[in-house]
């Protein structure tokens, strides 16, 4: 059954220990979808099955003590919800090791996946406003199989912010970014300014960031974008510590296919 925002946030906030475990598998957010069984299932009745493609739920509870996981049903939107667990996906940055070129992000993924003996689920990469999204490496990388994941930041106050978005100033933009994910022919997430209860009021307001959304999605979906999984990403400290600011964020359950969180695995566990 379809479950509230209000909902949603109440078992962001009380599962934070799930939320950390996994975002250390996923790297760049949890992705909860906004439709999900009403009971959730211990892991002592699912310990045989996988997170993904290969991590096992007793595997996961012997390293991050979590009580319980949810069981997905599909939700609509491009992006097809597991039947049991998570995704297990990456941001990987280049850093110095290797290069910001298209060559260079391709060699750090397939390096790391290497290391691992096994492929990622979806790929996170952060773009800039204005830039070509979506990029040549995220083309690339739809081709061996990954779901991307690409998130713009919103254009800066001096561009207007959110506002001008909303206003319409940027559609031509925003009409081809919506091309271009459409033509990847393929699953993807696609995000508006994430962790945007970061940069308040920097980029305007809260009433803006939705408005903002609101703009994108109509262009989205006037494109015919089906593939693409609208998600929203904010940090749990919000989720947790301020569930108004959280609310008044979220851009409604007509436009959100996904609602993401960004806990760090450098950061306190519990958010």
């Amino acid at each position: 059954m379809k479950k509230s925002f209000a909902s949603i946030l109440s078992t962001l906030r009380s599962n934070l220990a799930l939320t950390a475990m996994i975002a250390l598998f996923v790297g760049g957010g949890i992705l909860l979808p906004k439709v999900y069984d009403d009971n959730n299932t211990s892991n002592d009745r699912l310990s045989n099955l996988t997170l993904g493609q290969g991590i096992t739920i007793a595997e996961a509870k012997a390293a991050y003590d979590v009580a319980e996981i949810v069981e997905f049903k599909d939700v609509g939107g491009g992006v097809p919800v597991p039947a049991v667990g998570a995704y297990w996906g990456i941001y990987s940055d280049p850093g110095e090791t290797y290069n910001y070129t298209v060559d260079g992000r391709q060699k750090q993924i397939t390096d790391r996946e290497a290391l691992v003996n096994r492929s990622f689920d979806i790929d996170r990469q952060f773009y800039t406003w204005g830039k070509d999204v979506p990029s040549a490496y995220d083309k690339w990388t739809v081709q061996q199989g990954r779901i991307p994941h690409v998130s713009i930041k919103g254009p800066a106050k001096s561009a207007g912010g959110w506002k001008s978005v909303a206003d319409g100033k940027h559609d031509d933009y925003i009409r081809k970014v919506a091309r271009g994910m459409r033509d990847l022919d393929a699953p993807a997430f696609f995000t508006f300014h994430h962790e945007p209860d970061n940069d308040l009021p920097d980029y305007g307001s809260a009433a803006d960031y939705r408005a903002a959304w609101k703009r994108v999605d109509q262009i989205f979906n006037s494109e015919s974008a089906s593939n693409v999984s609208m998600s929203t990403v904010s940090i749990p400290w919000t989720y947790k510590n301020n569930p108004k600011l959280a609310t008044d964020l979220y851009p409604g359950d007509d436009i959100i296919d996904w609602i993401s969180t960004d806990p760090y695995n450098f950061y306190t566990r519990d958010g």
